[in-house]
């Protein structure tokens, strides 16, 4: 499970108890705040990326963003990131986030600057629309970046330094950058510079040049603003010369911008800004813009031969070059690999470079990939080819035993614990387990502080333990992390008693609370796949007699064993498990110990009634999800008894071998039985209406009715909830005011109803 993958989730449960606490939270359009243990990241590396962007790649996944596969090429490529390199891709997988991106402060900086020289400075029309153009596809873009601030901020500087801070060169300077920056606050001032005085220094002449260009370019004056570019371009004493032609393409690339895709003029405008840059590129004294220029030239590309794109991105993102434009080469290039893939057309883009086809090769689970990755690594031999055919071969392929080969080979490198990771697998599924297993048991310590990896790697070894006790040894592990998502309403709540209650705490308490629930030990999603599928109940309620087991464990699992006894009628069982239930888990001790001396006649209604009385007795065992009510509460998420027929028990990757066929099947069976008892609640209902029409009724009979009449409180069954059309929530109540309207629990679901 991913936590940036997790709120694309949309499942609904069919209502069980836990609607009526759900009732009170559910409003339109709101997405609540949920937390969740996660184990593995699916998306991403481990969290905090920084450790992987400094080389600790973890288990590499072909499931991961293509941002991230790019770093792990790139470092199994002996390509380490340069600081600046690290800091951009880091900011870029931050604003694919949703994060702000780092600013240089550039307006700030340049308000400060100001400020210190005494030139105060506040935009006239700072109320005006903001500093955006919106393009024909409905895109805004911020036309004064920081990059124009910073520069600002540069100049300014420098003619302070020449002029003196007196002098009426700044002054003059001063006036045309206001009139510059008024374009930036308002798009509709249309504010052109004024022409400099007369006499004025050469300097200060070519600076009010640059202004007014960039003036009638923020203004969205596209064609007036190249010519004035070109004029620049062409003055060879103007210190802005370098970046004339550039500019110009920048200019009639935005011109491009916002015509209609489908328009006859857009490609043409295209391809005259492509003119521009293709000449800066091929003039070297134009060398300080050929960074700037290749970019733009590169997001042309994209629109017009995004093959020709691919080929110029990708081997400039693997050197240092063009380090400062990193972020935003990053960011086209997976945009232009993440369009490929989206429209099919990633055979058009595999040839422009071998990263390109390392990345889509990897991902891809289309069989003949593997005999690609394979002849792939035979001719290069490199390192990301050998961890692309690993990943891939079956354990009989026949060129299994030379990559197995290289992978000792190549010592320690940053591919290691993937190529370990996988030659696991291959022996196992060559039948020589014990290999594997040591293979595993040698890799998981060396992925301490790498959480997702180590328990990824965990599961693989879970799955081929040698008993119980091993497996549960692999299965209980940390969470990766445990965080807040976005969930849709319907479905989750957060883990406190109202949306307003939520609004109330601080971040640090949010934060705390995460924290706090981080380092406990729980059953993998793995491990509870498995014990929910293949392990009968009367197994399951020995396996918490390890020791080593934490207590907050042996209690779930008893818990689970205790709820599916009871929904198996196995009132016996249920009652042995009972006393040491009660002993892990102290909430529990009161109604576990008068069960369990409830006399043998009346011990199926005292567990009938035990359970309405506590709804976090589940008979499946719950990993991922974080159930925030006391065992006594109903949880709205639908973490009650059992879950609904709609939902079957995901099934485990492969049976185990520890777990023997008469065990698998006697679990088939039972969760068989399970099922067809249907929605637990309503076979709640349906127990409690027999005993309510029993000639002498259980003295339970009228509290239990209490519990079912009050779930369904000011539930809005229109929200789909409870898909049945005949669903009666008044049908307890009925029977618990003519059967037993003189008791307490009647007149107590009166005045709950009336509240």
């Amino acid at each position: 499970m991913d936590v940036f993958g997790l709120a694309r989730r949309s499942r609904i449960a069919r209502l069980t108890l836990a609607a009526c606490a759900l009732a009170g939270l559910a409003s339109g359009g709101v997405h609540y705040l949920r937390p969740t243990a996660i184990f593995v990241f699916d998306e991403h590396p481990d969290l905090p990326l920084a450790e992987f962007a400094s080389g600790n790649l973890g288990l590499i996944q072909p499931s991961w963003a293509r941002s991230h596969l790019y770093a792990a090429y790139r470092r199994m490529e002996n390509v380490a990131f340069t600081p600046g390199e690290r800091q951009a891709y880091l900011d870029y997988v931050r604003e694919r986030l949703g994060e702000e991106p780092r600013s240089t402060g550039g307006p700030d900086r340049y308000v400060a600057l100001r400020e210190s020289l005494g030139i105060p400075w506040q935009p006239q029309t700072a109320a005006g629309a903001p500093a955006l153009g919106m393009s024909s596809d409905f895109t805004y873009s911020l036309l004064c970046v920081d990059d124009a601030f910073d520069l600002a901020t540069k100049t300014l500087q420098e003619r302070v330094d020449r002029f003196g801070i007196d002098s009426p060169q700044l002054q003059e300077w001063v006036i045309g950058q206001d009139a510059v920056f008024e374009n930036c606050f308002n798009r509709e001032a249309k504010v052109l510079p004024p022409a400099v005085v007369a006499g004025a220094d050469p300097l200060i002449r070519a600076d009010r040049d640059y202004q007014r260009a960039a003036a009638l370019f923020y203004s969205l004056r596209f064609d007036e603003a190249r010519a004035a570019f070109q004029r620049i371009a062409r003055d060879a004493d103007s210190p802005w010369r370098v970046w004339g032609t550039y500019l110009a393409g920048r200019a009639q690339l935005w011109k491009a911008r916002f015509l209609d895709g489908r328009s006859n003029a857009y490609s043409p405008a295209l391809r005259l800004a492509e003119a521009d840059f293709r000449a800066v590129l091929a003039d070297d004294s134009l060398r300080e813009a050929h960074d700037a220029a290749r970019y733009l030239l590169a997001r042309i590309l994209f629109r017009l031969r995004p093959s020709d794109a691919a080929a110029l991105l990708a081997p400039r993102l693997l050197t240092p070059l063009g380090e400062s434009n990193r972020k935003r080469q990053l960011r086209l290039f997976t945009e232009l690999l993440d369009d490929a893939a989206y429209e099919s057309t990633t055979a058009e883009l595999r040839p422009a470079h071998d990263l390109v086809d390392w990345i889509f090769a990897f991902q891809s689970g289309d069989p003949a990939e593997t005999d690609h990755a394979v002849a792939r690594w035979k001719e290069t031999s490199s390192v990301a080819w050998l961890t692309a055919a690993l990943s891939k071969v079956p354990g009989d392929h026949p060129d299994v035993p030379a990559m197995l080969t290289q992978a000792v080979e190549i010592g320690e490198h940053p591919a290691t614990p993937t190529l370990l990771y996988h030659q696991a697998r291959i022996l196992a599924e060559r039948g020589e387990l014990d290999l594997a297993r040591g293979v595993l048991d040698r890799l998981i310590p060396r992925l301490e502080g790498l959480p997702s990896a180590q328990n990824r790697a965990s599961d693989l070894r879970a799955r081929w333990a040698r008993g119980f006790k091993d497996f549960l040894a692999n299965g209980v592990r940390r969470p990766a992390l445990v965080s807040s998502v976005y969930f849709q309403p319907n479905v989750y709540d957060p883990p406190w008693r109202s949306q307003e209650e939520w609004f109330e705490w601080t971040p640090e308490r949010q934060r705390a609370w995460l924290d706090s629930t981080r380092d406990q030990l729980r059953l993998t999603p793995a491990t509870a796949r498995l014990l929910n599928t293949q392990v009968p109940v009367r197994t399951l309620a020995l396996l918490p007699r390890q020791p080593e087991l934490p207590d907050p464990v042996k209690a779930q699992l008893l818990g689970a064993a205790w709820a599916r006894a009871a929904a198996l009628d196995q009132w016996g069982l249920a009652a042995e498990i009972a006393p040491e239930l009660g002993r892990l888990e102290p909430s529990l001790l009161e109604e576990m110990t008068a069960f369990a001396e409830a006399p043998t006649e009346s011990r199926r209604f005292a567990g009938i009634l035990t359970l309405l009385r506590t709804p976090g007795l589940s008979v499946k065992l719950w990993s991922g999800p974080l159930r925030a009510a006391a065992l006594s509460e109903s949880d709205p998420r639908g973490l009650n008894w059992w879950w609904v027929e709609a939902e079957e028990p995901a099934e485990p990757d492969q049976d185990a071998d520890f777990v023997n066929a008469a065990q698998r099947e006697q679990a088939r069976k039972e969760w068989e039985t399970i099922r067809q008892r249907g929605d637990a609640y309503d076979w709640l209902l349906r127990e409690v209406e027999e005993q309510a029409r029993a000639p002498r009724p259980d003295p339970g009979v009228p509290e239990a009715l209490y519990r079912l009449t009050v779930c369904y409180q000011g539930v809005d069954l229109q929200w789909g909830y409870d898909p049945r059309p005949s669903f009666d929530p008044e049908r307890p109540l009925r029977l618990l005011e003519f059967r037993f309207g003189n008791t307490d629990w009647a007149r107590r679901a009166r005045r709950e109803l009336e509240r």
